[in-house]
């Protein structure tokens, strides 16, 4: 099974002609004593367990290198070596939230160090696992700031590219209003 990539302690493996295993496009990723399955097309954990940490880290590559490791995988499953991916670069900057505003509507005002600010709209995900908690607006308004993450108190995170991404967007839109 071809090492793809290595980072923070975790390695990254896609096998050879595995097509059959999960029926969807996945990676294998071991991190000390711990290994686990996780699909490229939405990062859900298929099988086996990594730490919580480990596992959103292996996310955060699968989202910033899907084509890359879809690529891979069609190689991978016609029986060819697989390129390697680069590892998950300084993600920093993704997890500095300074601040986090509940507002109405299933909204948050988010502030990261950055100077990037915006409103975070999460209604699209309220029917979402374990978003459907978010839908006690007294719960909701519990937003805080956990290392740099938003975060609830029963374990709700947001993916920091998530909060990059409509972060960008509300700043586009308030641009084009104005």
């Amino acid at each position: 099974m071809p090492v793809i990539s290595m980072f923070y302690g975790i390695l990254i493996r896609m096998y050879l002609l595995d097509n059959n295993h999960h029926n969807l496009p996945h990676i294998h990723a071991r991190y000390a004593e711990f290994e686990a399955s996780v699909s490229l097309h939405d990062g859900e954990l298929l099988a086996g367990t990594l730490p919580r940490k480990q596992l959103r880290l292996v996310q955060a590559w699968i989202e910033l290198h899907r084509e890359e490791l879809l690529v891979d995988w069609d190689l991978a499953v016609h029986g060819e070596l697989p390129f390697r991916v680069a590892p998950l670069q300084e993600v920093r900057m993704y997890w500095d939230i300074k601040s986090v505003e509940a507002l109405d509507d299933y909204k948050l005002k988010v502030v990261r160090v950055d100077g990037l600010e915006g409103v975070l709209d999460m209604s699209p995900y309220l029917e979402k696992g374990i978003f459907r908690e978010l839908k006690d607006t007294d719960y909701f308004r519990q937003a805080g700031i956990t290392y740099g993450a938003i975060t609830w108190p029963n374990g709700q995170d947001i993916a920091p590219e998530t909060v990059e991404q409509e972060l960008k967007r509300s700043a586009l839109l308030k641009v084009s209003e104005g």
